[in-house]
């Protein structure tokens, strides 16, 4: 069975020979985006095979599920990125979970092929599938998404997700989900939206709220009523924070957003003395 996260974007321009910071963190720049350590794409026949054969994990007897071999009379070949678009929209469900994980490949350091995505239409059927009710399927359009919503050069891609009402869906789907996975990407996707400046008024708007009060407060170890625990450094509070950094750019706006959250600034302030009294300093 595939298993998307292996093939998602590495983050900023750290994989480039860069020094790294504490605990084995890349040291941090000025243009932030989602930075992720993950395998890199596979190749071969072996890759091909399972994206034409295998049905993603978690299908099990939902409507429209059924596996690519059931389909009879049919040869397969490597689609084009046209077909692979096309295929977003299939009905079969496992079809659409894998054109999501087969674009997510074709896109991974691929620049040329994410502006053909785009200009292809391929954005708004990948954020109409983030309503979908199968978690593969979130999970593989959010690997899609975070992998053509990176690098600076491809801020054409943000704001096309964003006009596809990509903002809301993933606010949604953060909302909804109990998948720890999905939460990760969807923070991912939402971090490399948020370096973009065109956008950071738009995530303040659709996005800070929730991600305050289902992932920063909560992970950070700070209550309200005062019983104080741990920080839970996790990887959707650590995009979350890189959301935040990004926003706190966004002029006289976002800095009064951020400090009008309540809860906000004392849930900050808590995890960076608990950071400090146990020499966590990344």
């Amino acid at each position: 069975m595939h298993k998307s996260t292996l093939f998602i974007q590495f983050g900023p321009d750290y994989m480039r020979g860069q020094p790294q910071g504490g605990q084995g963190y890349p040291l941090r720049s000025g243009y932030d985006e989602l930075d992720t350590t993950l395998m890199p794409p596979r190749s071969g026949p072996a890759f091909q095979d399972q994206y034409r054969n295998t049905p993603s994990p978690g299908a099990g007897n939902h409507p429209g599920y059924s596996g690519l071999n059931s389909v009879p009379g049919v040869q397969w070949r490597d689609p084009d990125l046209g077909e692979v678009i096309e295929f977003l929209s299939n009905p079969n469900s496992v079809i659409k979970a894998n054109a999501c994980a087969y674009l997510q490949h074709l896109c991974y350091m691929d620049d040329p092929v994410k502006a053909k995505t785009r200009q292809l239409g391929g954005i708004p059927p990948l954020v109409a599938l983030l309503n979908h009710d199968i978690p593969e399927i979130h999970r593989n359009a959010c690997g899609a998404l975070r992998n053509l919503s990176f690098g600076r050069q491809n801020d054409e891609n943000k704001r096309a997700i964003k006009e596809a009402g990509g903002t809301n869906s993933l606010v949604r789907l953060l909302r909804k989900t109990g998948d720890n996975e999905v939460k990760e990407l969807v923070t991912g996707v939402l971090w490399n939206l948020s370096s973009c400046d065109d956008l950071k008024r738009t995530i303040i708007d659709e996005a800070l709220i929730v991600i305050v009060t289902s992932i920063i407060i909560p992970h950070s170890g700070w209550d309200r009523s005062g019983q104080l625990t741990d920080t839970h450094w996790t990887t959707v509070f650590r995009n979350s924070s890189g959301i935040l950094r990004n926003v706190s750019s966004a002029g006289d706006y976002g800095r009064k957003k951020l400090r009008e959250s309540e809860g906000l600034v004392d849930a900050l302030l808590y995890l960076v003395r608990n950071a400090i009294e146990r020499a966590n300093i990344d």
